[in-house]
């Protein structure tokens, strides 16, 4: 399995922009919950709160959360 492989997954299956993926940290992750708290972004160099200043949550697959974990 190529090492981009979870990156990848976690972008075609949760819907994460690609901004908000770069800026993902591995406590923005809930396994029990399975879902993604999307607190920041990556745009133009800087990291900033995401789209409409506001956090967001987004369900993981069990098939994503497996892999990350």
């Amino acid at each position: 399995m190529p090492h981009y492989y979870p990156a990848m997954l976690c972008a075609f299956r949760s819907g994460v922009r690609e901004g908000e993926l770069i800026a993902l940290k591995p406590k923005d992750i809930d396994f029990n919950g399975r879902f993604i708290e999307v607190r920041r972004t990556f745009y133009r160099g800087r990291i900033t709160p995401p789209k409409g200043n506001k956090p967001r949550n987004v369900d993981m697959s069990i098939q994503l959360s497996n892999t990350l974990d």
